[in-house]
């Protein structure tokens, strides 16, 4: 941020910059975004300038953004422009912000990093400042931000911190200040932010609380459309404490659900909280998710939720283990939904094959020169479970997981999963061409051949077989088994 910092000092006087907080993309209309002119008004005003530039703060919010059309609209017209438009945003959030920039805006930003100290560095400066490093792995990545290392040796007693230990500390120390009242008054804020959706806030607080305390101490800052929160990560942080409170507090799962509301930033919050949950194998969670997943009267998209929590977590195992019977039940009801989830939201933009190719220019990749590839343990977990239930699940049925193997083996060429959606494609082909079944010769079709192609490596046995049966048998005839595919392989 320094570096952003110093260009916009310097270059002010010279070159037109405008800096925007995400949270006011939320806009019914795009031109709403401006005063005194529109969107067509202003791209006018600065049709001449060689240089202009759009500075977008915090970008991780416009994943909250509910209508994204306004934002849309004025992304496109200032490309179209010769706008220059940096977002900032922590690393934690690029893989989801870089995913919604593709999917829904359809452009890639060209990645700056602002680089994180290494394990060498922190080690070097450990010795040379005689202080130890914290032995917790989550809080060891944590310190390698700068501005984590600062607070951590401010409060460093010695190596036993872990990363919950941290935050709170770290939160007691600034947030509270044994003054519970503080405490309450920034969580009331920061639910009403996530509420409404406004940036600025006017909450029933103690003004001295408001001013002499959070604003005194930079928590807080204040314009006249009223309080707005300075430090994300406080912000992050409070809703996760709503969240948790309220986990200690409920009476049931539905008055929990009731108790944190349904805005994005929760949800997103919730994620987050539910995810940390899973990585400490805590026992109370998982009876939740159970629970969640089978009642009825929870939302749909909280149970989706939880569901892509699972599936990005390394408990993903576990749940398809435990909850075998129930993924099978109702025609594979749940199955199917995780299948869903699974390429929707388990995915990361994969930029490897264009920068193998030395193509780093992001105004090509916008072109729709994109590609995703998995993210998390449920893909593996989710292919090995189907491999191993083939027999309840029917091959005549298995349909709608050949997306999901050839989404795996289209960025994976080696390894057990690669093996088991390879063993899966065979399986669906062999009952389409000996048990009386129909093989489409479509874009189905097409798309499991080259599953089976790209896991040949693994599944080489299997394929050696079916080429000395051909071979065997003599099977050139079109009406011969495996013809399509011998004809496709070579």
């Amino acid at each position: 941020m320094h570096s952003l910092k110093e260009f916009y000092n310097k270059s002010i006087d010279q070159v037109p910059i405008y800096l925007f907080k995400s949270t006011e993309f939320e806009l019914r209309h795009v031109n709403d975004l401006f005063q005194g002119c529109d969107l067509n008004g202003f791209i006018e005003f600065h049709r001449r300038e060689s240089k202009k530039v759009i500075i977008i703060d915090s970008a991780e919010k416009l994943l909250d953004i509910r209508n994204t059309d306004p934002f849309k609209e004025l992304l496109s017209r200032l490309i179209e422009n010769g706008w220059t438009i940096i977002f900032t945003t922590r690393n934690s959030y690029l893989e989801d912000l870089n995913y919604q920039f593709f999917e829904t805006y359809r452009i890639q930003p060209l990645y700056l990093p602002l680089s994180c100290l290494s394990v060498k560095e922190l080690n070097e400066m450990s010795q040379q400042y005689s202080f130890n490093l914290p032995a917790d792995e989550r809080l060891m990545e944590l310190v390698r931000v700068p501005f984590y290392l600062n607070e951590y040796l401010k409060y460093y007693k010695d190596e036993s911190l872990d990363h919950l230990s941290f935050k709170n500390t770290l939160w007691n120390r600034e947030i509270v200040k044994a003054k519970p009242a503080r405490e309450q008054c920034f969580l009331k804020i920061a639910f009403e932010r996530a509420n409404n959706g406004c940036f600025f806030i006017s909450p029933e607080c103690e003004i001295s609380i408001l001013d002499n305390e959070l604003r005194g101490d930079g928590i807080l800052g204040y314009e006249t459309a009223g309080y707005f929160i300075t430090h994300d990560i406080y912000e992050e942080w409070a809703l996760e404490r709503i969240i948790e409170s309220s986990y200690v507090k409920m009476i049931d799962d539905s008055d929990f659900f009731a108790r944190i509301g349904q805005s994005l930033p929760i949800r997103r919050s919730f994620r987050s909280w539910l995810s940390y949950k899973l990585s400490t194998n805590e026992e109370s969670i998982f009876d939740f998710i159970e629970r969640a997943v089978q009642d009825n009267a929870i939302e749909s998209f909280w149970k989706d939720e939880i569901l892509i929590s699972v599936l990005l977590s390394g408990y993903a195992e576990v749940f398809f283990d435990k909850a075998a019977s129930q993924l099978l039940d109702n025609d594979c009801e749940l199955l199917k939904k995780m299948t869903f989830l699974l390429r929707l939201a388990c995915k990361e933009v994969d930029s490897s094959l264009l920068k193998g190719l030395g193509i780093n220019n992001p105004e090509f990749v916008s072109m729709g020169f994109m590609f995703t590839r998995p993210k998390g343990e449920g893909w593996s977990s989710l292919i090995e479970f189907v491999l191993d239930n083939l027999g309840a699940i029917g091959s005549d049925k298995i349909q709608f997981v050949l997306p999901v193997i050839r989404d795996w083996t289209k960025s994976t060429k080696t390894g057990q999963t690669t093996r088991n959606a390879g063993l899966i494609a065979l399986s669906y082909y062999e009952w389409c061409i000996k048990d009386g079944g129909y093989f489409r010769q479509d874009d189905t079709g097409k798309e499991l051949f080259e599953t089976i192609v790209d896991s040949a490596s693994e599944i080489s046995i299997e394929l050696e077989k079916i080429f000395d049966d051909i071979v065997k048998n003599k099977w050139i005839d079109h009406r011969a088994p495996y013809y399509d595919f011998n004809e496709t392989v070579n």
